[in-house]
């Protein structure tokens, strides 16, 4: 990896990471907040009626990945001109599907939540009220993706994340004030919650319009050449789209529609979870990614393997640093965190990090295929693998099982889907299969395994507590850091290690001489 691009993704990571860290705090914190002022019972319900609207925008993602990507690109071959055609053509894109998303929540939508949904009849009224609130926010949200696919592309990162821990400020403030409310909580924190959707959308637009005026101009002109390339792209990304769907919402209503709300609130939690924790990952990916693209879209093909490669190993490295001390830890961190911890919560959250574990490779593997533009059959192939878990998910739930049997059920689907998109990426990205299992998997493998050892022996010999806690979380980090830079990294890898740890001790002992 050159220089420049070493600097731009290790600055760009540094506002990501600023961003996530700030947020992941301010979340924590709400999110209890919130728990005390709806309760887990009204929080389940809003849980289950904000994934009917997710659920109804499931095109969205794959419209925002085409934005992205077509932004990204034409900004990498430098033409500013078209860099205006693409932003035009996917704000009109996005704005004609928030259209359609309208219609399909005033009707569909209308009728999940009145007729299938289990909601009790006492609480039927509020959950109208709080679901059309949710359709307003989805639609300001839609047609947001292209102001911030601007935003990335550019690289602005630095107001990505001041927005971004803007917007989590906001929340909090919004968790208190609804604490103190003495109405219908559930209303009033719906109300705020489109609020703060508003004023987001807001910033977004003021911001683009005023940093990014020679691309910012919105036009009727529709270029149809763009447009159907656009959305050729976007119809087999839709396919990875409703995976998304079906994995963070279409359970999560099965849940319900089987367990009752109390359920959809220790999902809703976990999920927080699996947010914050997979954030430290897609941050880094993302600043990756970028450089990738551009680096497609100059004709560097060695750039593109490279950062692929090594974005796929450090994307686990860094995911095995902080998902260790939580899996031994969950019962521990959730207590401390949410004192009455509801059911299920903690089977879940520990399933979703081993998923995650699982699922680390896709970020990168993902970011290179896009970049290259050829993604169909990547996405039929591994599309097809995933959109089985609905239905298995459903066979099971009407047996019997127990509710964390969806996520095993993810877990096993979605190490096959890897398996799978390995022998996808490999002819795409002129990547042979054993050159990514021997520079990539194994290594990876070898480090997690051994890095086990250390936190293992001290979970189960010492009483959980904040000894227990302390003690796993310094001796798993350092057991990694050793496992990963002896083992996982490569002598090249750790040459510039060392060379960046040197430069920064000669800065360090500079600044006190």
């Amino acid at each position: 990896m050159e220089a420049s691009s070493q600097k731009i993704v290790a600055k760009n990571t540094f506002f990501l990471y600023s961003r996530m860290i700030v947020g992941i705090w301010i979340t924590l914190i709400s999110s209890r907040i919130l728990l005390k002022a709806l309760g887990a019972y009204d929080l389940g319900l809003y849980s289950v009626v904000a994934g009917v609207v997710s659920v109804l925008t499931f095109g969205n993602t794959s419209l925002s990945i085409s934005s992205s990507r077509f932004i990204t690109y034409e900004l990498g071959r430098g033409d500013l001109k078209l860099v205006q055609i693409v932003f035009n053509q996917s704000f009109q894109i996005h704005f004609a599907f928030s259209i359609f998303f309208l219609l399909i929540a005033e009707t569909i939508g209308l009728w999940v939540v009145n007729s299938l949904l289990n909601i009790p009849s006492n609480r039927l009224h509020a959950c109208n009220v709080v679901y059309q609130l949710i359709v307003i926010s989805g639609f300001l949200n839609i047609s947001k993706v292209a102001l911030n696919a601007l935003l990335i592309a550019h690289e602005h990162l630095n107001i990505y994340a001041t927005i971004g821990i803007s917007e989590k400020l906001i929340i909090l403030l919004i968790s208190y004030l609804t604490s103190y409310y003495q109405g219908d909580r559930l209303v009033v924190y719906s109300f705020l919650m489109l609020f703060e959707t508003v004023t987001v959308y807001s910033v977004y637009w003021m911001y683009c319009r005023v940093h990014f005026r020679p691309v910012f101009r919105l036009t009727r002109h529709v270029d149809m050449s763009i447009a159907r390339e656009m959305i050729s792209f976007s119809v087999w990304s839709f396919l990875g789209s409703i995976v998304t769907v079906i994995k963070q919402h279409g359970v999560n209503i099965l849940m319900n529609i089987y367990y009752g709300p109390i359920v959809n609130a220790a999902n809703a939690l976990a999920m927080q979870v699996y947010y914050a924790v997979s954030g430290f990952v897609t941050n880094f990916t993302m600043a990756l990614n970028l450089q990738v693209t551009k680096k497609y879209a100059s004709g560097d093909w060695d750039g593109v393997k490279l950062l692929f490669l090594r974005g796929c190993k450090f994307s686990f490295f860094l995911l095995m640093l902080i998902s260790y001390p939580l899996l031994f830890e969950t019962t521990f961190i959730l207590r401390i965190w949410l004192e009455d911890v509801p059911s299920f919560t903690i089977i879940f959250s520990k399933l979703l990090t081993l998923l995650m574990l699982v699922e680390v490779f896709n970020y990168s593997i993902g970011g290179a295929v896009r970049a290259t533009g050829n993604i169909k059959g990547y996405m039929i192939a591994t599309s097809c693998i995933l959109l089985c878990c609905l239905p298995i998910t459903l066979v099971i739930y009407k047996i019997g099982s127990e509710p964390y049997t969806a996520y095993v059920v993810m877990i096993i689907l979605s190490a096959i889907a890897v398996l799978s998109r390995l022998r996808s990426v490999s002819g795409i990205i002129k990547c042979p299969v054993s050159q990514f299992l021997s520079k990539v998997v194994c290594p990876c493998l070898l480090t997690g395994i051994l890095a086990l050892i250390v936190p293992s022996l001290i979970h189960y010999q010492l009483e959980e507590g904040w000894l227990r806690f302390v003690l796993i979380l310094i001796t798993g980090t350092l057991s990694s850091i050793i496992c990963i830079y002896g083992i996982g990294c490569s002598f090249e890898e750790r040459v510039v290690i060392n060379s960046l740890v040197k430069k920064e001790l000669q800065k360090f002992y500079a600044q006190i001489h």
